[in-house]
């Protein structure tokens, strides 16, 4: 790839594209970045350093390995639109009792492919299964005050990896090492593959409406400590509060581009690592929602036209701005 001086913004998601079409690979995007660093700014080179460039560049070899693992799992059934049988289905919840499993995997994504619940999906005459979110996630502070978990997931940690509670590799507990989350993710593929090879394609329910950082009281674990005005959506007349268009005490800030662009690599990421082939998206009227106006594109027009979201709910119709 081109070695330039700079990179704008718009220039970096096509990066990210072309790294997951498999137009650049990994290793050439990191020798290119450390190249820049080294050259236009010396002083950053005791920041890199504290990650030599060898251990970089093994790091860009890695992401490869995973695209190509993903690429390695059998493709998606071809199914008519027409013919499509949905199944929304829990990993644990759909595996905890199979009589026919091995203790070990019940509730597990190897559960969930192992031949007697791929039969029972079968005869059932399912095409396609929903699974409810498998991202990374944790319980909320007022559960785990009660002694009580989340058991649904919807309340996302990290939208790049799949939970580890339901990994029969890891007996359900956290990674602990490079290997054991590895363990996970292959666990996970093996799922997709099963599934695909039984005729069934794999879509997720993912949740980008808000994090698991809650409201204005809640923990701080990433997005709020790394820039809060343009993760969150903030009220405009207090920006120390959040709008809570989800009902959990935050909401996704989706106009802004960064903030789209981590939700675009996520479902990259889902489609080419782990070959899933299609999403749900939770509350997904909340991804769009402007502040105080509502955008509708218009049917054959191309154009988009803005209309005043507090007019429409006091007069029930929508009024040209």
């Amino acid at each position: 790839m081109e070695d330039t001086d700079d990179i704008t913004a718009l220039e970096a998601d096509a990066l990210s594209w072309a790294i997951h079409t498999r137009q650049v690979s990994c290793r050439e995007v990191m020798q290119a970045y450390l190249s820049r660093i080294h050259r236009l700014n010396p002083r950053l080179n005791a920041i890199v350093n504290l990650a030599p460039d060898d251990m970089l560049l093994a790091q860009a070899d890695a992401c490869a390995a995973e695209l190509a693992a993903g690429a390695a799992i059998a493709p998606r059934p071809s199914i008519a639109p027409d013919r499509v049988v949905l199944y929304e289905a829990h990993v644990k919840a759909l595996t905890r009792l199979h009589p026919a499993l091995p203790p070990a995997l019940r509730g597990t994504y190897a559960g969930l492919a192992h031949p007697a619940v791929l039969a029972h999906l079968q005869r059932l005459g399912v095409t396609t299964i929903c699974l409810l979110p498998v991202h990374t996630h944790i319980s909320e502070r007022h559960l785990v005050a009660r002694g009580l978990v989340n058991h649904w997931g919807y309340n996302t940690l990290n939208a790049f990896a799949p939970e580890p509670a339901y990994a029969a590799s890891t007996a359900g507990q956290d990674p602990g090492s490079a290997d054991a989350a590895q363990a996970v993710r292959d666990e996970f593929r093996h799922m997709v593959r099963r599934l695909h090879e039984a005729g069934i394609e794999v879509l997720l329910d993912v949740v980008f409406n808000h994090t698991a950082e809650a409201g204005e009281d809640g923990p701080t674990i990433s997005f709020r400590g790394l820039d809060n005005a343009s993760y969150y959506r903030l009220t405009p007349q207090a920006p120390a509060y959040f709008e809570n268009w989800s009902g959990c005490g935050n909401t996704l800030n989706l106009n802004h581009p960064r903030v789209l662009q981590l939700v675009l690599d996520s479902l990259r990421y889902w489609v080419t690592e782990m070959h899933v082939d299609g999403f749900r998206f939770d509350l997904a009227a909340t991804l769009a929602r402007w502040f105080g106006v509502a955008e509708f594109p218009l049917t054959g027009s191309g154009k988009i036209q803005k209309y005043k979201l507090r007019e429409m709910q006091q007069a029930g119709q929508l009024t040209e701005l």
